[in-house]
């Protein structure tokens, strides 16, 4: 495994970065609940969240770490929002984790052409002195790996912890379990700016009539919550269109799962 640099791009693409290979295809996929998507296309906005409010407590494992120990003297702020995204256009796992209800707030979602999601997120941030990253997320670290990386016998420690910086702390904003690999996720993260980061989520804007390609919902989706995001699409993007998936749960109990066992805070050694 090797920590990839992270390097510039080129026009219009001034304030964009990759960790690693950088995104290619010609689309990527976000899904959300559809309470959420009609906020997102009502106010031409899209939420970006703190990882400390991630389900997954592997995920969230190095945003809540103590750094004092490869970082007494702070070289960087360690807060930054993030938004994941997939490459995964029929991500079964994700139409089950953010249908809340199948009744009353399905799952929806949105089909984006990444090259401009990227040219206006960027345009937004630069205005407020900020960064964004984006990233492939990388699966190739076992749960044990991860659990015990801050630790300095760990294998792995020094790639990610000798000479500390920003680009070794953006790349475990990017780790996750190999049992997710099928999710083909996707993170951009938002770094430094005037924000205020004592909130759990930032909006930025986003024109989606210049961004997104389509809407998917699911075939049994309420007559009122079809029709209130047929009229958001109108009046974003009168070419946008509804499209219907391959799955769609029917209904989703709310189960305790042990993939998601909370974790203790760490202190990397």
């Amino acid at each position: 495994m090797k920590i990839e640099e992270i390097k510039p791009y080129t026009y219009p693409y001034h304030n964009l970065v990759g960790i690693g290979d950088r995104l290619m295809g010609k689309v990527i996929y976000k899904y959300m609940p559809i309470e959420t998507a009609l906020l997102c296309l009502q106010n031409n906005t899209i939420r970006f969240s703190i990882p400390s409010k991630w389900i997954d407590p592997f995920e969230k494992y190095f945003y809540t770490a103590n750094y004092n120990n490869v970082m007494p003297i702070p070289k960087f702020d360690t807060r930054l929002f993030a938004c994941c995204i997939t490459k995964n256009s029929d991500c079964e796992a994700a139409w089950k984790m953010y249908t809340n209800d199948v009744d009353n707030n399905p799952c929806v979602q949105f089909k984006i052409y990444p090259g401009q999601f990227r040219k206006f997120a960027e345009k937004f941030i630069q205005d407020k002195d900020a960064t964004l990253y984006e990233g492939i997320v990388r699966y190739d670290l076992n749960d044990s790996e991860i659990l015990h990386l801050y630790q300095k016998g760990n294998k792995n420690y020094s790639m990610f912890f000798n000479d500390f910086n920003l680009v070794k702390y953006l790349n475990l904003m990017l780790l996750k379990r190999p049992f997710y690999k099928y999710e083909g996720e996707v993170r951009y993260l938002i770094h430094g700016g005037r924000f205020n980061y004592d909130k759990d989520y930032l909006d930025i804007k986003i024109p989606w009539s210049l961004c997104l390609y389509s809407v998917k919902l699911p075939p049994n989706c309420p007559n009122v919550l079809k029709s209130k995001l047929k009229d958001a699409l109108v009046v974003n993007n009168s070419l946008c269109k509804l499209d219907y998936p391959n799955y769609f749960p029917q209904r989703v109990p709310h189960v305790e799962n042990s993939l998601y066992a909370p974790l203790d805070s760490i202190t990397i050694e």
